[in-house]
């Protein structure tokens, strides 16, 4: 499903609704798979829910935990491969026509650091899991049960999917902050046209505080906390980085055009107070010295960043996010010890 007509000189963008019928599809199939092989080796049979209840109990929770990061990452992927395009579309009344080469996502070079990503991913998923997940992790399959096969494979996609995610979010920042700085007409009175470039940044803050939100899931056996703690913090880091990089280009821009407006403007408003005979304007067609002061007063106010406060409340909310994660996996454990005490 497309939000814009493929017309001539427009890109190809994904629509919101068809990135979540990805993560659905995903989360569907695997639980899915996960209840027929449950079924099929008789992982939930009664006289099992019986004997073992707090085991069982606990790895399906795990096992679901997975399902769902696994189904987020894809979701958010698919999301995230045209959030980019979306804001180039966007921001078309203000970008150099025709649009620079770099406007399109070079899908080829994209390809080969994804994979990149993916393969280092699945190798540090691997070595975090061997050095600090709780109990003894093996990944010879023969050591594996019904239920920790899924741990395994799916603790290895997580790693790689989440440096995909990473990855194509920070390529597809630095394509913007390209744009931004070098095919963007600034008005500094409208800085409003400029939106979408803070609204990207955004959008990859909402991406990976969701990622956050879910494997914060895994929080419900504290046991995780290290693991959790080893994702927690270089996320951070790439999502600072996902914020901050759309912008920095027409910051640049903006900061330029603002210091080039106020040094005119100053100089203007010196020939005007002196009178001098060099001026570059004679003293009778001059501005009024007051409104060349108001007008200085006008550019010093306006802002380098093109976020607004709504921007930052809206930040602020989305770093809000992982909180309820958290507060309703502590529910979710008092549950599950009600139940089985």
């Amino acid at each position: 499903m497309t939000a814009h007509a493929p017309a001539r000189g427009h890109l190809r963008v994904e629509s919101g609704p068809g990135a979540a019928c990805v993560g659905v599809g995903v989360a569907a199939v695997l639980a899915l798979l996960f209840a027929l092989q449950q079924w099929a080796v008789g992982g939930f049979s009664p006289v099992m829910l019986v004997r073992e209840p707090a085991r069982i109990a606990a790895g399906a929770w795990i096992t679901l935990v997975h399902i769902t990061v696994v189904a987020y990452l894809a979701g958010a992927t698919a999301y995230g491969a045209g959030s980019a395009d979306r804001a180039v579309e966007r921001l078309r009344p203000v970008l150099a026509v025709p649009l620079p080469r770099h406007a399109r996502r070079d899908w080829r070079s994209y390809a080969l650091s994804l994979a990149a990503a993916g393969l280092a991913g699945v190798a540090i998923a691997a070595a975090l899991a061997i050095a600090i997940s709780p109990g003894s992790v093996s990944y010879d399959p023969a050591t594996w049960s019904s239920v920790t096969a899924w741990h395994r494979v799916l603790g290895l996609v997580i790693g790689g999917g989440v440096l995909c995610l990473g990855t194509l979010l920070l390529r597809d920042s630095l394509r913007l902050s390209r744009l931004g700085k070098s095919a963007v007409r600034v008005d500094l009175l409208d800085l409003a046209r400029l939106a979408p470039f803070a609204r990207q940044g955004l959008t990859n803050v909402l991406l990976l505080a969701g990622f956050v939100t879910v494997q914060g899931l895994f929080l419900v056996d504290v046991g995780y906390l290290a693991t959790f703690a080893a994702v927690f913090v270089p996320t951070v880091v790439i999502a600072l980085a996902a914020l901050v990089l759309p912008m920095w280009g027409v910051r640049g821009r903006i900061r330029r055009e603002r210091q080039s407006e106020l040094a005119r403007v100053r100089a203007l408003a010196q020939a005007a107070r002196s009178g001098w005979e060099d001026a570059p304007r004679s003293q009778a067609a001059l501005p009024p010295l007051s409104d060349l002061l108001a007008w200085e007063a006008r550019m010093e106010a306006v802002r380098e960043w093109p976020i607004d406060a709504s921007g930052w409340l809206r930040l602020a909310l989305y770093l809000l996010i992982p909180l309820g994660s958290w507060s309703g996996g502590a529910l979710v454990e008092r549950v599950i010890d009600a139940a089985l005490g």
